[in-house]
């Protein structure tokens, strides 16, 4: 028998990148339900990141800290020559860099804005931080950064949406999920601002997308069943195994 068969797993990964964990899922035996609890905009005027990105030296950083951050970065800045280093919150968003065709030149070891900040501190003396991302991302690299007298540039590269569930998603969810996957913080704001989510929620076991969404779960809802720790896709399907009770095929 394959590990999740039987199971019924929601998804609340904006498009795209949904696709491909609910294709994992459904390998591996999973009812998978896609019904994502966020939308991603791009910034309607990217002059001001421009602008930016014109002031930029060889030693200075570009930070980007998610995959789909680095997605929209390259979609953005196209052919544009970027002498900045580039640095990647972990090895997810590394990947979607070089599938890219962008270098990478650092990666963070743990998937954290702190840890981040705090490996890019310890290189020593170098330029200007450039952070394009959400803008609702969390502060705390850009915090940790400045508090080591750092100078830090942010800048919106898109905006994250609470997107309402359709009427046939509502009613996919409400037939019952035995497991509730949450990739980020502005997903788990997604999910918890949808109708009736309080009715079924309490009985489905909650996945953590890493520990920075792991806090926001833990502060709203109390802890997670499980944190797919590094996050990675691996680590998730990892965790939805144990906690559904599977742990081979």
């Amino acid at each position: 028998m394959r590990p999740l068969t039987g199971k019924r797993v929601l998804i609340t990964r904006a498009h795209p990148g949904a696709e491909t964990l609910a294709n994992r899922l459904t390998a591996l035996g999973a009812e998978v339900v896609l019904a994502p609890t966020i939308a991603i905009e791009p910034i309607a005027d990217p002059a001001p990141l421009f602008a930016q990105v014109a002031r930029l030296t060889a030693a200075d950083w570009v930070v980007i800290t998610s995959p789909t951050a680095a997605r929209l970065w390259a979609l953005c800045t196209g052919t544009v020559t970027v002498p900045a280093r580039l640095a990647a919150i972990g090895e997810a968003t590394a990947a979607e860099l070089r599938s890219q065709g962008l270098p990478v030149a650092f990666t963070g070891a743990r998937a954290t804005g702190a840890a981040l900040a705090s490996s890019l501190l310890s290189l020593g003396p170098t330029g200007r931080f450039l952070l394009p991302r959400s803008d609702k991302a969390v502060a705390d690299l850009p915090i940790k950064l400045r508090s080591a007298g750092a100078d830090v540039i942010e800048c919106d590269l898109y905006r994250t949406v609470s997107r309402p569930w359709t009427a046939d998603e509502v009613r996919a969810v409400g037939a019952g999920v035995d497991a509730v996957t949450v990739m980020s913080p502005s997903a788990l704001d997604g999910l918890l601002s949808q109708p009736g989510v309080t009715l079924w929620l309490s009985r489905a076991r909650l996945v953590a997308m890493g520990p920075t969404t792991a806090s926001a779960v833990t502060a709203r809802l109390g802890r997670p069943d499980a944190v797919a720790d590094p996050p990675s896709i691996e680590a998730l399907i990892a965790s939805l195994c144990a906690v559904l009770g599977h742990t081979g095929g």
